[in-house]
């Protein structure tokens, strides 16, 4: 009967822990390397979203041909990640690249930029991809 109430009493429940707006960077941080782990150079992304998630395949651009207006990208692996943390990349992102601006100076803008049938400028409105052309037939 003893060892019942002993396991009984190690069922207290411990209160709620807070998980303020804070919380997460206060705890410390412990890294441990997969075995799986690599890097990798990429000097091409394409993005995909979700409602859920956002998806980064990262590629290294190659050799193009002019006479078919084909650039070669070998797609090297994709990262996927939550819309939240995206939003948080994206603010990590802008604050490393304005402390590098400060020390080694402005960042220089791509001269040309590479536009593929299919794929979208950077100064192209975006657009919904899962609509249909409205019909003018009522």
């Amino acid at each position: 009967m003893a060892k019942k109430l002993q396991a009984k009493n190690l069922r207290t429940k411990l209160p709620p822990l807070d998980v303020g707006e804070n919380a997460r960077a206060m705890l410390s941080k412990r890294f441990t390397q997969s075995p799986d782990f690599f890097s990798v150079y990429a000097n091409d992304v394409q993005l995909q979203t979700s409602p859920f998630d956002v998806r980064m395949i990262l590629g290294e651009m190659g050799d193009s041909d002019s006479g078919t207006a084909t650039l070669q990208v070998k797609l090297l692996g994709e990262v996927r990640f939550s819309v939240e943390l995206a939003k948080r990349l994206t603010q990590i992102l802008a604050e490393q690249l304005r402390g590098y601006e400060e020390r080694f100076g402005e960042i220089p803008a791509f001269k040309h930029e590479v536009k593929l049938p299919g794929t979208m400028s950077a100064d192209q409105p975006v657009r919904a991809l899962n609509t249909r052309p409205q019909s003018d037939a009522k």
